[in-house]
């Protein structure tokens, strides 16, 4: 019995051998690759959610955004300029090194911005202790003659006059590491009365196990406090105040969109957990997933450190036909030197960032494409979720057919040229500069296409129809 069993697996073998053996070239390479593209899909299914798979994931998109550091934006998406005003060390040094930024040199900085009429000016300063009283008076009476002259002027056919963005600090409660809340502010009651041109935003990020950062919080969840039932974060903020055409339009319509978010999140009576397990919500055509997956939170990071102090940025046409620089990088030091330096141009209709970047402010974060202070966070972030939206992964279908495609193709190229391995290492070299590029292009556009699987796919069944191949000779 055992010996007819043998011979029946030595039969079947040989009608195998013979049978794949009769196949063309190109069809035994298909089919091969087919084969181990589907067992390698089934296999990264299996490990969908994993610690592995999300490790895998996450340096391949970093490897990609380190790719395409620095290009140019869409032309057909929306992008507004950025200007990065800087308290950098050697600003930090002539100011006295003062443990807290000094409010009326902030006033200085604010009052230039807004004198050039900037569409919005993020304050990314900790509010959140008092300095002096004469420092702190100094500050909010600016920033109260500021609203008062908005709302009188609103009544006007005057021109739109610049917002404000006040980041909000938050501490960790001793009994519940896990959960943030709300620092009191020197600002807090100017913010109840509630201003037209004085806002609050969330400025937290999520950060990775190995301390970088790479995805954001759309926000940040504080409900029954009395600063708000959610903070939206400044990206969001600000592609919410960019739809809503705010100054153009009355701020009421971003109270509502707001409210519209509030009710999504804290209408289920969840905790200030940064996890909020619903559906989504409909913000002025802006669908936000209020369960976001790990690629849908991720930042498209395009300005390093390096290039911005180095002020190497690209030229952008804006919708009225003017080139302007994408970003500018001015110091705090510059402007309090000399205010000629910098025409109106630098700051009129921009988004400025004010923030720091000396040793002492602790103000430095690890990204993908390397350190940068968190001014420069939040602009990467501004301009991922304006421009790009939230990151999309393609369809499975058409996921399928990309892989079918490169599986199809340098087969029959191969059948073709013969398989001698130099032609194969040549078709596979040229199948991964495609595929890298169609990622690059992409992920321009707000995809992910992950061409690990197309690549180590064909690569192992030509690895295997080899060995197989070689097996099967007499």
């Amino acid at each position: 019995m055992e010996s007819s069993v043998r011979k029946l697996l030595r039969e079947t073998r040989r009608w195998i051998r013979r049978r794949w053996s009769a196949l063309p070239n190109y069809v035994r390479h298909f089919l091969a690759a087919l084969l181990i593209t589907v067992a390698f899909d089934l296999c990264l299914e299996s490990l969908v959610g994993s610690r592995l798979h999300h490790t895998i994931e996450t340096s391949l998109l970093d490897w990609v955004l380190r790719m395409q550091e620095g290009l140019s934006p869409l032309s057909d998406r929306p992008v507004v300029p950025f200007t990065l005003i800087d308290i950098d060390e050697s600003t930090y040094q002539l100011w006295g090194e003062p443990p807290l930024v000094p409010r009326q040199k902030l006033v200085a900085v604010l009052g230039r911005v807004m004198r050039a009429r900037a569409w919005l000016a993020v304050v990314d300063v900790d509010l959140s202790r008092p300095t002096s009283a004469e420092n702190d008076l100094a500050l909010l009476s600016f920033l109260q003659a500021n609203a008062d002259h908005y709302s009188a002027a609103a009544t006007k056919e005057a021109p739109p006059r610049t917002q404000i963005v006040v980041l909000r600090a938050f501490r960790r409660q001793p009994d519940a590491p896990g959960v943030l809340h709300p620092k009191p502010s020197i600002v807090d009651d100017l913010l109840a009365s509630q201003p037209r041109n004085i806002h609050q935003a969330s400025p937290l990020f999520e950060v990775d196990d190995d301390l970088a950062i790479r995805r954001w919080r759309l926000w940040q969840p504080t409900c029954g406090s009395p600063y708000g039932d959610v903070l939206p974060s400044i990206q969001l903020l600000s592609v919410l105040m960019h739809r809503l055409q705010i100054p153009a339009q009355p701020s009421g319509d971003l109270r509502s969109a707001l409210q519209g978010l509030s009710t999504a999140v804290c209408g289920a009576r969840i905790s200030d957990s940064p996890t909020i397990r619903s559906s989504s919500a409909l913000l002025d055509e802006l669908r936000l997933d209020l369960d976001p997956t790990h690629i849908s939170r991720r930042i498209s990071f395009r300005f390093t450190w390096r290039q911005v102090r180095d002020r190497h940025l690209h030229v952008i046409r804006l919708l009225d036909g003017r080139f302007v620089p994408l970003l500018i990088y001015v110091t705090a030091r510059e402007l309090s030197d000399s205010e000629d330096q910098y025409d109106d141009n630098a700051f009129q209709g921009r988004v400025v960032v004010i923030g720091g970047s000396y040793s002492e402010g602790r103000d430095v974060y690890n990204t993908p494409l390397g350190p940068m202070p968190g001014a420069l966070v939040i602009v990467n972030a501004i301009h991922s979720l304006l421009h790009y939206g939230p990151l999309q992964v393609p369809a499975r279908w058409l996921a399928w057919t990309i892989y079918l495609s490169t599986l199809i193709i340098p087969n029959l190229v191969l059948s073709g040229l013969g398989e001698s391995p130099r032609h194969a290492y040549i078709i596979h070299a040229g199948l991964a500069l495609v595929l890298i590029s169609f990622s690059l292009w992409l992920l321009k556009s707000g995809l992910w296409f992950d061409a690990a699987l197309p690549l180590v796919s064909v690569f192992l069944a030509y690895s295997f129809l080899q060995l197989f191949t070689r097996a099967a000779r007499p």
